[in-house]
């Protein structure tokens, strides 16, 4: 006898995005830091966009429109998110919004992109990388939503 399909039910998915201390901890300058949070909140708002995708529900953060949640857009996002999603797989939902926020990561820190601004500063673009896929901390946990209340304190100890 083969295994039954999986069901679709409606789940509460709790996102966090970090390391933020680590972000606080590299500023040598209010520059840095600045940077540092700006950075994790386009990492932050491409996970959200991906949820919202993946037809998720976002309770937090709470973009007025699609276009909030598109890069350089001066909405801010958290580094944690909250959303209800209809599926079967709240696993995949998380890791897709996993690889987004990666995705967007890599995009920002694109060699390309930052060696004109870095002014002949010598970098060891080996370590860069090596640090770059180190660095962002995606974990997700969800939980049957059925009363908000109850679901979010046990996604909350998950």
């Amino acid at each position: 006898m083969g295994r039954a399909d999986p069901v679709a039910m409606k789940y509460l998915i709790s996102v966090a995005i970090g390391p933020v201390q680590d972000f606080i901890a590299a500023a040598r300058r209010c520059r840095d830091l600045w940077y540092g949070s700006y950075l994790l909140s386009e990492v932050s708002k491409a996970a959200a966009k991906s949820l919202r995708g993946s037809g998720a529900e976002l309770i937090f953060p709470f973009p007025r429109t699609d276009q909030d949640l598109e890069p350089g857009e001066h909405f801010t996002v958290v580094n944690k998110l909250l959303a209800t999603v209809e599926t079967d797989d709240p696993g995949a939902v998380v890791e897709t919004a996993r690889l987004a926020a990666r995705g967007r990561l890599m995009e920002a820190s694109d060699r390309r992109k930052i060696q004109p601004r870095l002014r002949g500063t010598d970098v060891d673009w080996e370590r860069y990388q090596t640090q770059l896929g180190t660095i962002l901390e995606v974990t997700g946990a969800w939980t049957p939503y059925t009363k908000h209340g109850a679901a979010r304190r046990r996604v909350e100890e998950l």
